[in-house]
């Protein structure tokens, strides 16, 4: 019998791009992301420059006992393609060539360091 459970995602994008003269692309990036909850911002912290980050809530269907690691996996590949496919679609719509990395991981079991010298 299925079973069902909410897990928290932490996403991460970041991309390079090739613009041109399209100097509104990263305004444009920007406001696409935040539309589908990403922002350029971590517990207060401004990112640097082409990195998104966000929390995303995730209902996961599994079998058996117990939730394993390669259900929670399979459900973060799902969460990064979608990220994938909406920067993909925008950037091929405008004719951009693009690099895109995209991660994906449960909330609760991951640490994340933020600095800013102080130089």
């Amino acid at each position: 019998m299925s079973k069902k459970t909410t897990i928290l995602y932490y996403v991460m994008v970041t991309f390079d791009i090739t613009v041109g003269d399209k100097s509104n692309i990263y305004s444009e990036v920007s406001d696409l992301l935040e539309k589908n909850g990403l922002t350029k911002d971590c517990d207060g912290n401004e990112l640097p420059e082409n990195v998104y980050f966000g929390t995303r809530k995730a209902e996961i269907t599994y079998e058996g006992e117990v939730l394993t690691q390669e259900d929670i996996k399979a459900r973060g590949v799902r969460i990064t393609k979608r990220y994938y496919d909406l920067l993909k679609e925008f950037f091929n719509e405008k004719k951009i060539k693009y690099k895109i990395f995209i991660t994906a991981s449960r909330k609760s079991t991951t640490a994340i360091r933020y600095t800013i010298s102080k130089k």
